[in-house]
């Protein structure tokens, strides 16, 4: 047998293994393995900011945000159901709600991290996007003009 081979034996029998024990699960398509998530605390003289948005089968949508200060304590929080809409303007308009609301609370240097990709090269490239989240991307680009951000992407939980 070569070392490829082998590789693939050994993944092989490690997966059905972990299946059997019920460490990893699978579906019909693929397998999914635990992945590990860690907390950073905010870079220094930042505020962090964590965002995401939720999209239910039905169309139900929801997003929320939480701020951590310079010392990585929650500050505040908040979650918004906003009605239907698409998962990207679910995502866009928590990072739009967290940005207004650190800029009333004089929050002026601010770390977001989002789990969108999507999300966060639209809030970066301050371009106009796609046309029905052209207004939360312009809210998103005046608040990001009058304060210190930056935008990072986080993998999901």
């Amino acid at each position: 047998m070569n070392a490829t081979r082998i590789i693939k034996r050994i993944h092989h029998l490690l997966v059905e293994s972990l299946l059997k024990a019920g460490i990893i699960h699978a579906d019909r398509k693929r397998v999914t393995y635990p992945m590990v998530v860690t907390r950073k605390k905010p870079k220094d003289g930042l505020n962090k900011l964590n965002t995401d948005g939720a999209l239910k089968g039905c169309g139900l949508a929801a997003g929320g945000g939480v701020i951590c200060n310079k010392l990585g304590n929650v500050t505040w929080g908040f979650y918004d159901f906003d009605g239907t809409y698409s998962i990207l303007e679910g995502e866009l308009k928590a990072v739009a709600t967290s940005l207004q609301l650190c800029w009333q609370n004089d929050v002026g240097k601010v770390w977001v991290e989002v789990d969108s990709n999507a999300t966060m090269l639209l809030c970066i490239q301050q371009n106009k996007g796609p046309w029905d989240v052209q207004y939360i991307l312009e809210s998103i680009h005046q608040n990001v003009n009058k304060m210190e951000v930056q935008f990072s992407h986080i993998w999901k939980e």
